[in-house]
């Protein structure tokens, strides 16, 4: 593995040979933590230079190295919070297509990538905790309750079916407390 760190150079543009391979390529995921930690340090270096964007997708890569890395999920959503604020909504049209794949981590990935390139979008939001359940992800999902009770409620959808899957979604990853009040908002639905 040392070997694929070495390749990796020290730019902070997200280029064409930072993409992943595709999932059906490789038969399981292998944690790198160096490798994880030279994608962080190449979007803390993309920020500073203020390609929010780049960032995103090297911290998607971070993710998809370590998905247990629980330091990558702040850094990720400040970032995006950065760009959000800016109005920087150009992002390549196949990002989250090319972290997708079969593998529940890619999946996440890919749900996770697609929440922060549109904070705004409560079904990215949703789909994101869905997929770090599927993933066994609970941390992550334990920290991601909270922003998707926020963009259930300030998006003004107020269907019992999305507040339901965000229920189910929030006892898969054992955040019982916000579990708790997304049942209280479905229940004032009803």
């Amino acid at each position: 593995m040392l070997s694929t760190v070495a390749q990796l150079s020290d730019d902070d543009r997200f280029r064409d040979d930072d993409w992943p391979e595709r999932a059906s390529d490789r038969a399981h995921l292998v944690t790198n933590e160096l490798l994880a930690a030279r994608y962080v340090e190449r979007a803390r270096r993309a920020e500073a230079a203020g390609r929010r964007t780049d960032a995103l997708l090297f911290y998607a890569s971070a993710l998809r190295h370590h998905p247990r890395d629980e330091a990558i999920y702040p850094r990720l959503f400040e970032t995006a919070m950065r760009r959000f604020r800016d109005a920087d909504t150009v992002a390549p049209s196949d990002a989250v297509e090319r972290f997708d794949g079969r593998d529940p981590v890619d999946r996440f990935v890919a749900r996770t990538l697609a929440w922060v390139l549109h904070l705004d979008d409560p079904e990215s939001a949703l789909a994101a905790l869905e997929a770090a359940a599927k993933a066994g992800l609970d941390r992550f999902g334990q920290w991601h309750a909270p922003h998707v009770y926020l963009a259930l409620w300030q998006s003004g959808l107020q269907t019992p079916d999305l507040w339901r899957r965000a229920e189910d979604a929030c006892a898969a990853v054992q955040a019982w407390d916000w579990m708790v009040r997304i049942v209280d908002v479905r229940t004032s639905l009803s």
